[in-house]
């Protein structure tokens, strides 16, 4: 085994150790599951066996990682674990948050060494999370990730902590909460002097990449009424349609509101007994959008966990044009 080999090896081995307290051995395919692995998958990856809590399974490493995507990923592995009957796991140093994201909605057994291991077949999810104050939740705040996609929609955060509460309509305590986290992550610098200013360290792609895995739905709850708020915006599948000039923003039937916009509906109920579908959002959806259709990344996020593949497809081309118009 070759030195370079070798070293990865060890940090596969010190990793699963750091996540799990075991110590366990890899060694080199035989040459009886060797003669059952396909060969173009030889050409493709360096495979080794080893064992999790007991249980055989195949350890993959993609000789060139950057040409793989994870619809590729997911077959290899699936024609892996038929062919050589093992649970086949696919190893590699690193990968854009987004593709880590379409992985495991796909259900690929993966780990990304020192980062995260993630073993549905095993149901297993892992990862090493980054120390942060005592205070500070691993969660993000709803007002951090809508500082996050206001930055990436409309140009880098720069900004007072004041001046945040008055542009996002939020409290003190709201906006030093949110600045701290983003501080946490080392998304923002903060200068110092009375009036501290916050400014955010990347913008476009380069900042939705790394925050995409901490990014959740910002849908707090569903009810169903017979009338929409003013000023509602276009949200769900009916917002999906629009932006690919399939739908009338006018003609929809789920809307995204704020808290506050509920307050001016007096008949709802959350068992879908109305025409209307209401997404109250943690943060109102009009700050991302100058439309009245929610924000493409906002619309990602919210639905980024839907199993149905066509609609799962026609978010990520939204995403993809989102960020190459």
């Amino acid at each position: 085994m070759e030195d370079k080999e070798k070293a990865v090896i060890e940090q596969t081995q010190s990793y699963i150790y750091s996540l799990i307290d075991q110590t366990i051995k890899i060694r080199v395919v035989d040459d009886e599951l060797r003669k059952r692995m396909p060969a173009v998958l030889i050409e493709q990856y360096k495979c080794y066996i080893s064992s999790l809590f007991g249980i055989p399974v195949m350890l993959c490493y993609p000789k060139e990682v950057k040409t793989l995507t994870p619809a590729q990923i997911q077959r290899h592995m699936q024609i892996m674990s038929d062919k050589c009957g093992i649970i086949s796991i696919i190893v590699i140093r690193d990968i854009p948050s987004y593709n880590i994201q379409r992985l495991i909605h796909q259900r690929v057994n993966f780990i990304i060494v020192g980062k995260q291991m993630f073993v549905p077949s095993l149901l297993m999810d892992l990862r090493k999370l980054p120390q942060t104050g005592k205070d500070i939740k691993e969660e993000i705040p709803a007002l951090a990730q809508c500082l996050i996609l206001h930055s990436i929609i409309f140009g880098p955060l720069w900004m007072s902590v004041n001046e945040i509460m008055e542009a996002f309509d939020v409290s003190y305590s709201t906006a030093n909460r949110a600045v701290r986290w983003l501080k946490s992550k080392e998304l923002v610098l903060v200068s110092r002097g009375e009036e501290k200013k916050v400014q955010m360290m990347k913008s476009g792609r380069s900042l939705w990449e790394p925050c995409i895995a901490y990014l959740s739905s910002p849908i707090e709850k569903v009810v169903y009424s017979d009338g929409k708020p003013n000023g509602a915006s276009l949200s769900g599948m009916d917002a999906v349609r629009y932006y690919t000039n399939t739908a009338d923003p006018k003609e929809g039937t789920c809307y995204a509101i704020s808290k506050s916009q509920l307050s001016e509906i007096t008949a709802f109920d959350k068992k879908g007994n109305h025409p209307y579908t209401l997404e109250v959002w943690k943060y109102n959806p009009k700050l991302l959008s100058q439309s009245a259709v929610v924000d493409i990344l906002s619309l990602y996020i919210c639905h980024k966990a839907d199993r149905d593949e066509e609609y799962a497809k026609m978010l990520e081309n939204l995403i993809d044009s989102f960020f190459f118009k």
